[in-house]
């Protein structure tokens, strides 16, 4: 009986048998050598983790579950193939979990402090970057992943701001904050240098602009614009002023809700939040006050998980 293996985004698979024999006696050999869970036991997140602790072997060939099906007289194929795949994916899981303290001693973390100090040698006000804020942003551009938990005062804002412009590879940045703290980013945008080259997103149409920086609140990234109908008197509904009965089957309405049981509704139009219409097309994104991104079913946070990137920096309030 032949196998082959396959790689795909969540991980290695086998091949499906063209004969539902084979396809039995794939799960009957599977299922006696592994768990239920076997399908996990391929997930690359899983592999990884395994990998790291020793509790496998890098080479696919010593992988416990493939060794046994060796043994069994099963022919498996495409090992060679997928073996550079996941050995590609090990030295990035390696880089992406190297403590920092240990990363901050390589070649790599010193390239990305030189880079900094290159692009940013002093701001248009004449000040310059601390020692401390240089190793920040030098972290942003060689671990491209980040959480910049600096205290209160310090620079965070700032240090992401470097941190993110200072990578060429970085050619549209996302910035998704509160619309309290526009004008503190506005200030370190323009102090940087990018005064000409960033826009503040209201609309779709706005998310395709070529500037550099894309700056955004949160109320309108994760928000939905709700527009009032009016009422027989030619009075718009709102918050405060939703109705006592409603007008269409006379019920009590119900306080907090925009619809009544029959169908009626306040609302005469909802506008999507930003959120809805991202495109990929960020190659960065800062999420500020990232301390707030924790129930999974708030619409904040969901819209936030939306955010895909390859740098993602995510700057706390300690």
């Amino acid at each position: 009986m032949k196998l082959t293996l396959n790689a795909n985004r969540e991980g290695i698979v086998f091949n499906t048998p063209s004969t539902l024999e084979e396809n039995i006696l794939k799960n009957d050999i599977l299922t006696s050598i592994a768990d239920s869970e076997f399908e996990n036991r391929f997930c690359w997140n899983i592999m990884l983790h395994h990998i790291s602790n020793f509790l496998y072997s890098s080479d696919l060939y010593e992988n416990p579950i493939i060794e046994t099906l060796i043994k069994w007289g099963v022919d498996i194929e495409n090992i060679k193939e997928i073996q550079p795949v996941l050995n590609a994916k090990y030295k990035k899981f390696k880089k992406e979990n190297q403590p920092i303290a240990e990363y901050m001693q390589t070649d790599d973390f010193n390239k990305a402090r030189e880079q900094v100090k290159a692009c940013y040698p002093k701001f248009s006000d004449g000040s310059k970057l601390f020692p401390y804020q240089i190793d920040g942003a030098a972290l942003i551009v060689g671990r491209r992943r980040l959480l910049n938990g600096m205290d209160t005062g310090t620079g965070k804002t700032i240090t992401t701001l470097v941190g993110l412009t200072s990578d060429p590879r970085n050619k549209k940045i996302l910035i998704v904050t509160m619309r309290r703290n526009f004008v503190d980013w506005k200030r370190e945008i323009k102090k940087i240098g990018f005064e000409d080259d960033y826009i503040v997103l209201n609309s779709p149409k706005d998310m395709k602009s070529d500037k550099r920086i894309h700056l955004v609140s949160y109320e309108k990234w994760a928000q939905e614009k709700v527009y009032f109908a009016k009422d027989d008197e030619g009075e718009k509904y709102s918050e405060k002023n939703l109705p006592v009965h409603c007008p269409q089957c006379e019920e009590e309405w119900k306080k907090g809700t925009y619809t009544c049981s029959c169908g009626f509704s306040v609302i005469s139009k909802r506008k999507k939040p930003l959120y809805k219409y991202f495109n990929r097309s960020y190659d960065a994104a800062a999420i500020d006050e990232g301390q707030f991104i924790k129930n999974g079913s708030r619409n904040r946070t969901k819209s936030i998980m939306a955010i895909k990137t390859k740098t993602p920096i995510l700057p706390m309030v300690i």
